[in-house]
């Protein structure tokens, strides 16, 4: 980028650029400009022995510096106080909640390596950090998962999903209750190995000021250079189809990093400065693509093979049907030797082919089994919420 730039500087000139200022500031500035030499015209009236040329040059200089030192005040004021709110926004945070680790490696020796992860979750619940006494986003829920299990929770809004999956990706820890990793509780294991071996796609997802390559070779730091990944990723994950239309396509930036203070270093010289206008344009991509992006990432991650847990929560909210069926395939193709959570609000084909369903209500787990045995319960939460989306696409007797 440097070298092209600098190619297309030939023409630039050191002229400064013509800074545009407000009538008021304009009128400010005339008149700070002249208050030396009225000053010292006043002096050589009432007293003619004091003044000289010298003291004239030092007001002048005195005004001047004045002058500069307002200006760049006024320019830098609004930069000031957001990094002072900022600052105090950081400083205002009682506590920075730290997760104790443990010593036990994972996987422990005896776990087997071609399995996914074992999860037992004993009488826990969870209040978040600054909410009401007695007010848990999980009550007493209680839950086996296999070993390379497929599972989906499903719930209203609110019902506790995301929760588990903050807990089950090691966010936060339960107020009570216990967490079991194999025969192991949860804290007993080294919190790196935890974080290595857990892949997380949920509904907040970053999309940084580096290329797409780059951005989708982050699932895996250790092969971010790897194209050969990150492409296969990028099928994967839905997204090579637009990447292939970009202009740069793998190495296009989004959200490119802007010129650093253009104003005191202009950047002159027509053709240069159209590419820098060129480079430092935000792309914009749709909700969709940005969702294929952030799967591609994961894709990125599950291709190293070092996952043993998927917990995957709502990516999929600004996909079209076909979309996301394509995508929970994919996932579900790669799901040799991992257990896989998905949480969601929609029952598609996904559920029907879950070994195990959890449906929440209220923070606490009022179901579980099947998609079978659940809809056998003709009074049950999960048949209720069933019947309301399929209702939507089938008739179906609401006296059921």
């Amino acid at each position: 980028e440097y070298n092209k730039a600098a190619s297309l500087s030939k023409d630039a000139t050191d002229r400064p650029d013509i800074y545009h200022t407000s009538p008021v500031n304009a009128c400010l500035h005339t008149v700070v400009d002249d208050l030396p030499l009225v000053f010292y015209v006043l002096q050589c009236l009432w007293r003619p022995e004091t003044s000289s040329m010298t003291f004239l040059a030092t007001l002048q200089q005195m005004t001047y510096s004045f002058r500069i030192a307002y200006m760049r005040l006024t320019l830098l004021d609004r930069i000031f106080f957001e990094s002072v709110a900022d600052i105090k926004a950081i400083y205002a945070e009682p506590r920075i909640i730290a997760l104790d680790s443990g010593t036990l490696p994972y996987p422990s020796a005896d776990s087997s390596s071609a399995e996914g992860m074992s999860i037992r979750f004993s009488n826990v619940s969870f209040s978040y950090p600054g909410s009401k006494e007695g007010l848990f986003a999980l009550n007493n829920i209680s839950f086996d998962i296999p070993a390379s299990a497929l599972v989906v929770i499903v719930g209203a809004n609110g019902s506790g999903k995301s929760t588990i999956v903050k807990i089950l990706a090691q966010l936060y820890r339960p107020s009570t209750g216990g967490i079991f990793i194999g025969k192991h509780p949860i804290h007993d294991y080294r919190l790196d190995d935890l974080y290595d071996s857990i892949t997380l796609l949920n509904q907040d997802h970053s999309i940084f000021p580096l290329s797409i390559g780059e951005n989708i070779g982050l699932g895996n730091p250790l092969d971010v250079d790897n194209m050969k990944k990150i492409r296969e990723a990028a099928r994967l994950g839905g997204a090579s189809d637009f990447i292939e239309k970009l202009n740069s396509k793998y190495e296009e930036e989004l959200y490119p990093v802007k010129t650093c203070n253009p104003t005191r270093y202009p950047l002159v010289g027509e053709p240069l400065r159209r590419y820098r206008d060129e480079v430092e344009r935000t792309k914009e991509i749709s909700g969709g693509e940005r969702q294929r992006l952030a799967a591609s990432r994961t894709f990125m991650r599950l291709l190293s093979d070092r996952s043993k847990l998927v917990v995957v929560d709502e990516p999929t909210s600004a996909m079209d049907p076909s979309g996301e069926f394509e995508l929970f395939e994919r996932l579900r193709s790669m799901r040799k030797g991992k257990t896989m959570v998905f949480v969601t609000h929609r029952f598609g084909h996904l559920t029907k082919h879950a070994d195990l369903i959890l449906c929440m209500s209220g923070g606490v787990l009022v179901e579980s089994g099947t998609h079978k045995q659940l809809m056998e319960k003709s009074a049950g939460e999960y048949r209720r919420l069933y019947d309301i989306q399929a209702r939507a696409f089938v008739d179906i007797d609401s006296s059921q």
